[in-house]
């Protein structure tokens, strides 16, 4: 087999990019916190790692990486662009930086990027516990 894919995600979602991966002669590896994931069946080879533990699934990538060579890391329909970057990090591929994954995984960092870089955005705001989102809806509603 040629090159290998590693995709980040092993759910229902993620079962097409499986297929089209394997039709297209890639060795699949996936990773998955669920052994009995539905997309890994059509995997060639599986880590178990949680895809929201990403120094885990760099770790294992990494190790898989030594033996078989991963070509690409990807993920779809699974919001984890910072295990991607990780993952692609830790074994030399290229990929968005580590800094631009964390903004996009976290709603009110990337909003706070939008704004410190003047791109428009709706108004936001932290909230600390559900209490507090309680008074700001109301004062939201008063106005």
């Amino acid at each position: 087999m040629g090159k290998t894919l590693m995709i980040v995600g092993g759910g229902e979602e993620q079962i097409p990019a499986y297929i089209l991966a394997r039709k297209k002669g890639l060795r699949v590896v996936g990773s998955d916190l669920n052994p009995n994931a539905p997309a890994l069946k059509y995997a060639n080879d599986v880590l178990i790692a949680s895809t929201r533990n990403a120094e885990e699934t760099a770790s294992k990538a990494l190790e898989y990486h030594r033996q078989y060579s991963i070509s690409g890391v990807m993920t779809i329909a699974n919001d984890v662009p910072y295990t991607v970057a990780r993952v692609a990090r830790s074994i030399g591929l290229p990929s968005i930086s580590l800094d631009a994954a964390r903004n996009v995984s976290d709603k009110l960092l990337m909003k706070q990027c939008f704004s410190e870089h003047k791109i428009a955005c709706p108004w936001f705001t932290e909230l600390k516990n559900l209490k507090e989102h309680s008074s700001r809806r109301a004062y939201r509603a008063f106005l």
